[in-house]
């Protein structure tokens, strides 16, 4: 248990030193400077603020643990967090915070030295979004390190973010893509052929498509129940519910998508009369090769390799989705019916993530009027 013992200045050579002497976690006396000063006068002014800090019962005493076991540490207490994220957020600090920052403790960190990491940051090639990330993951734990007492100031307070200069729009690919990509399935296996398939004109996300399970296919409506969302973490598979109330929804597809389902729904069993597919937890819609839960980094592995080998320009799997609302705001589908229909909480979150495909729209809108006025 930590102890303050007392606080005060020590001259040496022309400066003046504040220290605060304390007894560590094994019992060992320990002192920790709060600065230098040139004039006694400044560092009677310190020692009177660091008096008050510790009268007030806010002023931290110095740890040990470094700020990126920190990071990891902040994650491990957190209630309420789902796996997937957390395994996101250890990532990230994996990759980008601990091979910055090394062992330096928490206890050291000065808000200049934060910021030339947060300028490193926004130096990186990634996507801006990318390097938000990173920076709300750091901040929320410097924040509750302060909250927790166990720093004496709030870093980010003092933290100059730079802004993103570009405007974001959403991959998508073409209509003419979209057939391109299509035609190209034909050739492609059964479980690759049927998850793209489904993406494309379900505008689903990928763990969305993955978690789809056959007793969610209504075959007599030709609608799909969204209601699960496979993820593969730590070399487990976990079926989770979707992030968000409206996420959970049912969508009709098209008449040629269900008679598709019906030939995999027909081979399915007869792959487990055969006894060739084991049962499963969850019985999903797609399934690999071995008969088995489709692992979501394999088929972004498989999806990079089909784009690539057919001579289009890689986007990611989730831009399927994209096209998908794409193409109904092209069709002059109403925002509040495409929104339910991708599982948005609200027609805001839609508005905003597809703003450029609504503005072309509202331009085709106008010519149409320009059209009918002219006759």
């Amino acid at each position: 248990m930590k102890k303050i013992l007392s606080s005060f200045i020590r001259k040496r050579n022309d400066k003046y030193y504040v220290y605060v002497e304390y007894i560590d976690e094994v019992g060992k006396k320990k002192q920790k400077s709060q600065g230098s000063f040139i004039n006694k006068k400044d560092a009677d002014k310190k020692l009177i603020e660091v008096k008050n800090s510790i009268n007030n019962d806010i002023y931290a005493l110095p740890s040990n643990i470094s700020f990126t076991n920190r990071c990891y540490r902040y994650y491990d207490s957190k209630l309420g967090i789902s796996e997937n994220t957390i395994a996101c957020a250890k990532s990230i600090v994996k990759k980008h915070v601990e091979p910055y920052w090394g062992n330096m403790k928490l206890s050291d960190i000065t808000v200049n030295k934060y910021q030339t990491f947060v300028n490193y940051v926004f130096q990186k090639d990634l996507a801006y979004r990318s390097k938000r990330k990173i920076m709300q993951l750091c901040n929320a734990v410097l924040n509750e390190a302060y909250r927790l007492q166990e720093i004496n100031k709030r870093i980010t307070d003092f933290i100059i973010f730079p802004k993103n200069n570009k405007t974001h729009e959403e991959e998508i690919y073409s209509i003419e893509e979209i057939k391109q990509i299509l035609n190209a399935l034909e050739s492609e296996s059964i479980y690759f052929q049927n998850t793209i398939k489904l993406l494309i004109y379900g505008g689903l996300r990928r763990g969305e498509v993955l978690g789809l399970t056959w007793d969610c296919v209504d075959f007599e409506n030709k609608t799909i129940k969204i209601q699960y969302n496979l993820q593969y973490i730590e070399g487990k598979y976990i079926m989770k519910q979707p992030k968000s109330e409206s996420s959970i929804r049912s969508i009709t597809l098209p008449d040629h998508v269900f008679d598709m389902l019906k030939k995999e729904k027909l081979r399915q069993n007869k792959l487990k009369l055969q006894g060739l597919m084991k049962e499963k937890e969850y019985d999903t819609v797609c399934i690999n090769s071995n008969n088995n839960y489709y692992n979501p980094y394999n088929l972004d592995i498989t999806f990079k390799r089909f784009i690539k080998r057919i001579g289009l320009e890689f986007k990611k799997l989730h831009a399927l989705r994209h096209s998908h609302v794409s193409m109904l705001v092209a069709s002059g589908v109403d925002v509040k019916t495409i929104s339910e229909r991708v599982g948005h909480s609200d027609i805001s979150i839609t508005l905003k993530i597809y703003a450029h495909a609504f503005k072309e729209n509202d331009k085709i809108a106008v010519d149409k009027i320009d059209n009918i006025l002219s006759q």
